[in-house]
């Protein structure tokens, strides 16, 4: 066999080989990597016969010409001829990504002129606006299909040459970014012959990323047998960028710009799997601000918005780099740090929060401190859900804002049992409202200077499923933060008369004292519903004292003032419970709409003991004469309380000295 003297030129065809080419792919070590079904067929030679053969012994003058070659960069694929068998033939060699590529072709001695089919397919393909690859299919395994043809389209994309890219492997445009699972995906379908599209990321030869969305199709032969591939590739490069920027907006707050719930949760669920993985603690703190609200009414929600972007600010300020920092929504804002090692690490995070947040911000010429109160949760268990770990540190916020001092509070589960305790007594408060499971109980109300009963204050009883009266200060906390308060205080005041009207009928003529909740005071029509109720139960206002407390008079003295008013013109009695208790000034009774006093429990039981208490209530009891209130002290249980409270010159009494309260009312009194 000998070699032409001059390599014919490429045929003037794009494709580097076409579908009656065959094809031999010999690595860099010149070993045959493979030779496809049409090279056996024209060779004269089985797959074994080939493969794994050293080149140089399969054929000699191949490898000769291929040893000779020196210009695979600069001038790509040359097509000589060769001898085979005794007959010429024609071979084109190009490089590949692992040695080099063989071309059999169809054309004996000289290369073929395109025919008018042909050229028809190359002008359509040039024509196409995406991307048009077409590369081998029949040898999967490394280094994989070789490329046979481009368009014009690619090379524009991609920045690459025809001739750097013919004979190499769709590999050189794979993407870092790109998805093992996509990945898998792709080589199943070539692996079976089956049409395949998906989205891939592939690089440019400068190493610009950019995302294309890629239809594969196989070509197959009359046998039945997958010969080439094609790939439409479209550049969605513009489409991904404005998904992701949508998705991100989707996780961000639109007012601070931080994570938002959904993105915490993610970042949360990840923080939990890297527990795992390294040593020490996570810790979400749960963070509220205090009075928020008042800046939104006071000053508007653009300005609430600002303070919400400074605030932000702050707080990522006093953070680690790596520690997360997201918006929930309203005034709540939730960090996540990770590789603490111990509770306290996260108290003082907190603390170094609480600081960074309160430094002074003016607003509108005003100087306002912010604040919050925060709750911890921590755990090393990465089964802890995102949810839960939430919810503990909510609990323990709330925990924060009852509790005095620096307005930080760790989760433990004895909150979880509070938590169940109160659930329960929600549930049954609202169903003993529907039903019958409150009581009143009634404690006399006794005359200091005779020893006569003058009223009896109704007390509100809440029966639990065993029988077991469970007290008010267990219940109505739970009735104020639900909303359950008015309803049930609806209730009090329709028995409460129903009770009163009886006591009056059997010649009892006592007045009742009903408590009013806060709740009931803030918004109008406790006065209409109250009045409507005497009339209906034939109970005169005058026969009727409710009790309320100053803190209610004091921060809501519009609408309190109001439905006071209308009731003291109807004659109902006004009694300030709990006196000296909340602000305890003595200049706010000149302003109050009331007609008695009621000294606390606390004052009392001192009584005798104390100077200092014996005579703050002197001095009550002489501001209340001169004021012409009367005054009722609470928690009597001693004879010397008593004599102590008479000589002092208070009207009225009440406590266990002279009854406990009781559901029989009268009765029981002797």
């Amino acid at each position: 066999m000998t070699l032409t003297t001059n390599p014919i030129c490429l045929r003037p065809e794009s494709f580097l080989l076409l579908p009656r080419d065959g094809l031999l792919l010999v690595d860099s070590q010149g070993v045959v990597l493979h030779v496809n079904s049409i090279a056996r067929q024209r060779l004269g030679v089985s797959a074994d016969e080939a493969t794994g053969q050293p080149l140089v012994s399969f054929w000699p003058e191949l490898a000769e010409l291929i040893g000779r070659r020196s210009d695979w960069e600069n001038r790509g694929p040359v097509d000589a001829m060769l001898s085979w068998a005794g007959a010429p033939i024609t071979v084109r060699t190009f490089r590949t990504d692992n040695g080099v590529g063989v071309g059999v072709l169809a054309g004996l001695h000289e290369p073929e002129t395109p025919g008018p089919r042909q050229s028809l397919v190359e002008s359509v393909l040039e024509a196409v606006t995406d991307s048009v690859v077409v590369t081998t299919a029949e040898y999967l395994d490394f280094p994989g299909p070789v490329i046979l043809y481009v368009n014009s389209a690619f090379l524009a994309q991609t920045g690459y040459e025809l001739n750097e890219v013919l004979g190499r492997s769709p590999r050189l445009l794979l993407g870092a970014e790109s998805d093992p699972a996509n990945r898998s995906r792709l080589r199943g379908a070539l692996q079976r012959g089956e049409r395949v599209s998906m989205e891939l990321p592939n690089i440019t030869k400068d190493g610009s990323t950019y995302w294309v969305e890629i239809d594969l199709v196989p070509l197959i032969d009359e046998t039945g047998a997958v010969t080439q591939w094609v790939s439409v590739q479209r550049n969605i490069s513009e489409r991904r960028s404005n998904q992701e920027a949508l998705a991100e907006q989707a996780l961000r707050d639109p007012v601070t710009g931080l994570p938002n719930r959904l993105a915490l949760h993610s970042r949360l669920k990840e923080a939990l799997q890297r527990l795992n993985r390294r040593e020490g603690q996570m810790a979400v703190l749960f963070c509220d601000l205090n009075r928020f609200k008042e800046i939104n009414d006071m000053h508007g929600h653009h300005v609430g918005d600002q303070l919400l972007v400074e605030i932000a600010s702050r707080l990522r300020e006093a953070l680690r780099p790596e520690d997360t920092l997201a918006r929930l929504g309203g005034d709540e804002f939730v960090a996540v740090a990770e590789n603490l090692v111990e509770v306290a690490d996260a108290v003082q995070l907190a603390l170094r929060l609480k600081e960074r947040l309160g430094a002074p911000w003016l607003i509108e010429g005003q100087s306002y401190r912010p604040s919050m109160s925060i709750g911890i949760a921590m755990t090393t268990e990465t089964s802890e859900s995102v949810d839960e770990m939430l919810r503990r540190a909510d609990l323990a916020m709330y925990q924060a804002k009852e509790a005095k001092g620096a307005g930080v509070a760790i989760y433990d589960r004895s909150v979880d049992e509070q938590l169940k305790l109160s659930i329960s007594v929600r549930r049954q408060l609202h169903e003993a409202i529907e039903g019958d499971g409150l009581v009143l109980e009634y404690q006399p109300i006794v005359d200091l200077a005779d020893g006569s009963i003058h009223g009896a204050e109704a007390l509100v009883r809440l029966q639990g499923g065993d029988g077991r009266l469970i007290p008010p200060n267990d219940f109505i906390p739970q009735a104020e933060v639900t909303g359950l308060v008015v309803p049930l205080g609806e209730w009090v005041i329709r028995h409460a008369f129903a009770e009163l009207r009886a006591w009056r009928d059997s010649g009892h003529h006592y007045s009742m004292s009903i408590n009013v909740s806060p709740s009931q005071l803030r918004v109008p029509g406790l006065g209409s519903y109250l009045l409507k109720q005497a009339e209906l139960s034939g109970v005169d206002p005058s026969w009727v004292a409710l009790e309320v407390t100053e803190t209610v008079l004091i921060n809501h003295p519009k609408v309190t003032f109001d439905e006071l008013g209308l009731l003291r013109e109807a004659g109902v009695k006004v009694h300030l419970d709990d006196f000296g208790t909340g602000y305890s000034s003595l200049s706010w009774l000149t302003q109050f709409p009331v007609d008695a006093i009621k000294i606390d429990q606390t004052f009392t039981a001192e009584l005798g003991l104390d100077p200092r208490k014996t005579a703050i209530i002197r001095a009550f009891i002489q501001v209340a004469q001169e004021l012409e209130f009367t005054v009722v002290a609470e928690g009597i249980e001693t004879e010397l309380q008593k004599s102590l409270l008479k000589k002092l010159g208070c009207d009225r009494g009440q406590g266990f000295l002279f009854a406990r309260p009781s559901r029989l009312g009268p009765a029981s009194w002797g």
